[in-house]
């Protein structure tokens, strides 16, 4: 209820908020979203789960969020297809977990998933590094030794400029674009550099060696 409510804990819920039933739970984050109530009670269930996860992670556009799990041929072709307006959003494959001898090992090895509200609370009070979108020890050896399976979080760090540019994907552009126009031997005058131009490489050499390069890829 906490978290339906966007409260940082139990005891700011309002008492009508704390006996809330579940279809106003519903119907409240409905409204809040601006759900489409015609779609089916499944649809809408799935797409309120996915905002109140990305809501406590302030849409934070760093962290992923998995919408669907095994989607069809058909769905992945069409996500690859308008990858153009569908910004941010990708199909991944991930691996799956086969036990052998599953009836004994399943129970000892146990299982994983993501973490709840309950569980998130109760690991963070040994390791605050845990967040929402969590894989964690969910049974068995998987729970029990949740604090050493779960390792050191990666890290990367983002500069920005303004809007949407990052500093590092200029950094790897200017390198693609340098590289590429490198291996054409295409002159730097034509691209709007001033160095290039000295000694002896003058402008006619610099476009009789393009014009070589340009003529053996065509052959």
């Amino acid at each position: 209820m906490r978290d339906i409510y966007g409260k940082t804990s139990i005891s700011e819920l309002t008492e009508e908020e704390k006996n809330a039933s579940a279809k106003d739970s519903v119907d409240y984050l409905v409204n809040r979203y601006g759900v489409d109530t015609s779609l089916k009670p499944s649809h809408i269930l799935e797409i309120l789960n996915l905002r109140v996860l990305m809501s406590a992670n302030s849409y934070n556009r760093y962290i992923e969020f998995t919408i669907a799990n095994e989607v069809s041929d058909e769905t992945v072709a069409a996500i690859l297809e308008g990858a153009y307006d569908l910004v941010g959003v990708t199909v991944e494959e991930q691996y799956v977990r086969k036990y052998v001898d599953s009836i004994y090992t399943s129970q000892i090895l146990g299982y994983t998933g993501t973490v709840s509200s309950s569980e998130l609370e109760t690991l963070k009070q040994d390791n605050p590094t845990y967040e929402n979108n969590d894989i964690v020890g969910k049974a068995g050896i998987e729970k029990s030794m949740e604090s050493v399976l779960a390792g050191e979080k990666g890290s990367i760090t983002v500069q920005e400029l303004g809007g949407d540019a990052e500093i590092q994907h200029i950094a790897d552009l200017d390198y693609v674009k340098n590289k590429l126009y490198g291996d054409l031997k295409t002159p730097k005058s034509y691209l709007g550099f001033e160095e290039g131009l000295n000694g002896r490489n003058t402008l006619r050499m610099l476009d009789v060696r393009y014009a070589r390069t340009i003529k053996n890829l065509q052959h």
